[in-house]
């Protein structure tokens, strides 16, 4: 007994062992190869804080909006394909990507909604669309909420907007330090795909590095940011809607797509087979065709 208990006890400081060097090891890589690579496209101070920026295309204006764990970087593809049509905007959320990642800033969604629609105001675009990914997409809900004669279309890809607030358990530092799993955290990024051959490790990686640069404190702020909505406010919500989300989902309930459509007064539903928690990655041509011809309504 005294002999397993050994041999498992082995067993598991090397497997810890192994985890920690190999997570070392990535997170070294990646630094090295990553730091003073980047540098901002656009800068506007908006509400004293450095938001980068970029716009692409002429037509009427659409902001495009990321998940709140990554960065305008996954819009990348899309953005270049809506902006033969349309007046792309991309934006890094404040706390992420080349935007300022202050601690000190206010990460409360509403201040995140209203720092993206003054960033438009700032531009010159009184009235757009919206189009949010994810966490991204409760932004864009919150900021349509907000403002609504200022938001001409809303597009949602697998918005997380029945989702319950995070618990903060771990103090900022311990948070971070489990964010930096470089195994688990490409785990994660590896399962929002159905299909894998869509996975881009520059993106992920890219991402990665952004992560490793915030504070502890705004990281911790972020993931402690309650994106949640009242039922009551989304059936207040009037404007013109589109709902994209992939059928084989492992991030997000399937069921919540037909919840949202049923709760949203003026939605439509598209649901895309072969498709995970990322359909402007993994089924863009339909995705691109649904956006252009809902926009040009």
């Amino acid at each position: 007994m005294k002999r397993l208990s050994r041999a498992f006890f082995f067993i598991m400081s090397f497997l810890l062992l192994f985890i920690i060097l190999g997570n070392l090891i990535a997170y070294l890589s990646i630094f090295l190869h990553y730091d003073g690579v980047f540098s901002k496209t656009n800068t506007q101070k908006v509400n004293n804080i450095d938001i980068n920026y970029k716009i692409l295309g002429e037509g009427s204006p659409v902001l495009l909006i990321h998940d709140l764990n990554s960065s305008s970087v996954d819009f990348n593809e899309i953005s270049t394909l809506l902006s033969k049509t349309n007046k792309i905007v991309l934006l890094d959320l404040p706390g992420c990507g080349l935007s300022s990642t202050d601690e000190n800033i206010n990460y409360s969604k509403e201040n995140l909604a209203k720092t993206c629609n003054d960033l438009m105001n700032k531009l010159g675009y009184s009235k757009y669309s919206l189009i949010g990914h994810s966490t991204g997409g409760n932004l864009c809900t919150e900021i349509t909420k907000l403002y609504p004669n200022s938001i001409s279309k809303l597009i949602l890809l697998s918005p997380n907007i029945f989702s319950k607030p995070n618990k903060n358990i771990f103090p900022p530092i311990i948070l971070k330090a489990l964010k930096l799993n470089y195994f688990s955290s490409l785990i994660h990024y590896y399962n929002s795909f159905y299909n894998k051959n869509f996975i881009d490790f520059n993106t992920f990686e890219e991402n990665f590095y952004y992560t490793s640069q915030k504070p502890s404190k705004s990281l911790s702020k972020l993931y402690l940011v309650d994106i949640s909505f009242k039922e009551e406010d989304l059936k207040n919500i009037n404007t013109s809607t589109l709902i994209l989300w992939g059928m084989n989902d492992k991030i997000l309930p399937f069921s919540d797509s037909y919840k949202l459509n049923d709760t949203l007064k003026n939605s439509k539903l598209v649901l895309l087979s072969q498709t995970g928690h990322n359909p402007h990655l993994e089924t863009k041509e339909i995705v691109l065709k649904e956006i252009n011809a809902f926009l040009s309504r």
